[in-house]
């Protein structure tokens, strides 16, 4: 069976860890104790491919793009594994992540010969915001009104007419007319 194994089982499966050309041999034996010539055949084993992924970092209800690099082979079938439920095929696939979190990612790729990689993990981070511009208030023409944001880096508050800076999370509102 190569590699020094052998085996008088009639049906037999080996696992090579080690590519290259193994020379298998068989010879049988007759029920009446008559011995076959032996019969060589060579089979190559072929190398697994060798594959890896470029991503980056993204924010929630964006498009994530993926690389599958291809380090050895030739990759005739890429299998991801985007973590929300989703999977995907090719070599750059698309994905978008509806919450924010941590995704695991995986991915492994097809050889011509029919090898396969192992599998390559690794965890995506989704970034998310959670916008609060603070309860509702009935405002006075006028009158000067805090307004408290938070929930993110940073902030545009619309419309910005009679803010002091729509561009912070605590702006002054003063309003020429009465709103409720």
């Amino acid at each position: 069976m190569g590699d020094g194994i052998t085996s008088i089982q009639q049906n037999n499966s080996v696992t090579y860890t080690i590519p290259g050309n193994k020379v298998v041999s068989l010879a049988v034996k007759s029920i009446e104790g008559c011995l076959s010539d032996t019969t060589y055949k060579t089979i190559t084993i072929a190398p697994k491919p060798v594959v890896d992924i470029s991503f980056a970092n993204s924010c929630v209800n964006a498009v994530v793009n993926f690389t599958g690099i291809n380090i050895s082979g030739n990759i005739r079938q890429w299998k991801w594994n985007f973590g929300d439920g989703n999977t995907g095929s090719g070599k750059t696939p698309k994905n978008i992540y509806l919450r924010n979190g941590n995704y695991p990612v995986t991915l492994y790729a097809v050889e011509q010969s029919g090898c396969i990689s192992d599998t390559v993990k690794i965890t995506i981070n989704i970034y998310g915001t959670s916008a609060n511009a603070g309860n509702d208030i009935i405002a006075a023409a006028l009158q000067p009104i805090k307004l408290h944001a938070t929930g993110g880096l940073s902030y545009q508050w619309f419309p910005s007419k009679g803010l002091t800076d729509p561009n912070i999370a605590d702006p002054i509102a003063v309003l020429s007319q009465s709103q409720t």
